[in-house]
């Protein structure tokens, strides 16, 4: 189970990392990119301040720092809906560009 949900958010991961910055380009304009972009990566650094106590909670009411399950599902739950919105942006907006 450890090694399905490693590579289930490693793909994830990576998904997410390399599809930020062509959808914020692609959505917003190259000319705005990096006001865009630092607005995005400054949301997901919020995002990771507020994850970081959740996972402590979930760790001390679900685990027994054996195995850090809870904090793997969680984590990974969070990546997997992140790469399915990044996705369908990108398949939107590229459809978009399509028509015109």
């Amino acid at each position: 189970m450890l090694i399905a949900a490693a590579v289930v958010t490693g793909f994830s991961t990576g998904s997410v990392a390399t599809l930020i910055a062509s959808a914020t380009a692609q959505l917003f304009g190259v000319e705005r990119l990096s006001t865009v972009l630092g607005f995005v990566l400054v949301s997901e650094a919020l995002g990771t301040c507020i994850c970081v106590p959740v996972a402590g909670a979930l760790l001390d009411a679900y685990d027994t720092y054996n195995g850090f399950t809870a904090i793997i599902w969680y984590g990974g739950a969070f990546y997997s809906a992140a790469t399915v919105i990044l996705v369908g942006l990108r398949l939107s907006v590229a459809s978009v560009f399509r028509r015109v």
